[in-house]
């Protein structure tokens, strides 16, 4: 929630961290900053998800907060669901995607 919360109260950032045509290469505190991102999904999830690709889990936890933060800033949702739903929108697509990843590993400890 803090991801989405964060884009809401300042989207002129959330807009400048994600702008496209910028060269993260000669900007490596982007790059830092993108990557601790990453570790910490990574330390989160390593309890909860063991025998899972946690970089990959991460990723598309990541990709599911950043769509909802994009789609919320942007305002593609407000006419749909009102301007207070964002978060239920968020928690509801972690608790789908979190059913997934465990019917995931049911599949794979079945194998």
């Amino acid at each position: 929630m803090f991801y989405l919360r964060f884009a809401l109260e300042h989207p002129a950032r959330f807009e400048v961290m994600f702008a496209s045509g910028i060269d993260r290469e000669r900007h490596p505190e982007m790059l830092h900053r993108a990557e601790r991102v990453q570790r910490r999904l990574e330390d989160t999830l390593r309890p909860y998800l063991e025998g899972q690709d946690l970089a990959e889990c991460a990723a598309q936890l990541w990709a599911l907060a950043h769509g909802v933060a994009a789609l919320a800033t942007e305002g593609a949702l407000q006419h749909f669901i009102g301007g207070q739903g964002f978060e239920t929108i968020a928690e509801n697509a972690a608790r789908a995607w979190s059913v997934g990843v465990r019917k995931g590993e049911d599949e794979v400890g079945g194998a």
